[in-house]
């Protein structure tokens, strides 16, 4: 199958409302998207 999407390390981080306290959404995720295949996020706070 053909790799259409790499991704390598992602991280995504967010200030807490009204805080100073960091939110870790995403720690060092690797994940790869073939053709034909469908990808799905969802996140909640």
């Amino acid at each position: 199958m053909e790799k259409i999407i790499e991704i390598s390390k992602l991280n995504k981080s967010y200030h807490k409302r009204k805080s100073k306290e960091m939110i870790h959404a995403v720690k060092n995720v690797d994940f790869n998207v073939y053709k034909g295949e469908i990808l799905g996020l969802l996140g909640h706070y």
